[in-house]
């Protein structure tokens, strides 16, 4: 489980405990607003390696459109698009650009989108000092 750069790792950590755990050895990835990691060649061999991984992403967050696929990265498959509050949607493939719900299309580029929702709210949770009290 990771939010953010957290996520980043996270997921980079599932892979690295696929390829040496046990097969037998259950593991789930949860990631929430995480920008993208590799490139379509690792998106390819984390999907076919880590088969229990989810991308929660917050309606207009610009972190999980970041670096750009402009400059080769990719997405892994498993996106959760929160489109509001309690409303949410499953993303099929890597990057979807085929679904109007997904983030790829409902945050074309980081001037449309709001660095707001990076910090929640994830499954009614906020992330950061902003929320803190």
């Amino acid at each position: 489980v990771g939010h953010s750069l957290g996520g980043a790792l996270a997921e980079l950590d599932c892979m690295f405990m696929a390829l040496n755990l046990p097969p037998n050895v259950p593991i789930k990835g949860v990631t929430y607003g995480t920008p993208r990691v590799g490139n379509p060649a690792w998106a390819t061999l984390f999907d076919a390696t880590v088969s229990d991984f989810q991308r929660i992403n917050n309606e207009k967050d610009i972190i999980p459109i970041v670096p750009g696929r402009s400059w080769g990265f990719s997405h892994v498959m498993g996106e959760v698009h929160i489109i509001q509050p309690n409303d949410a949607v499953e993303c099929p493939g890597d990057d979807d650009a085929t679904d109007s719900q997904c983030t790829i299309m409902t945050v074309p580029n980081i001037f449309e989108g709001n660095i707001l929702n990076h910090l929640g709210p994830y499954q009614g949770i906020y992330i950061g000092s902003i929320y803190c009290t």
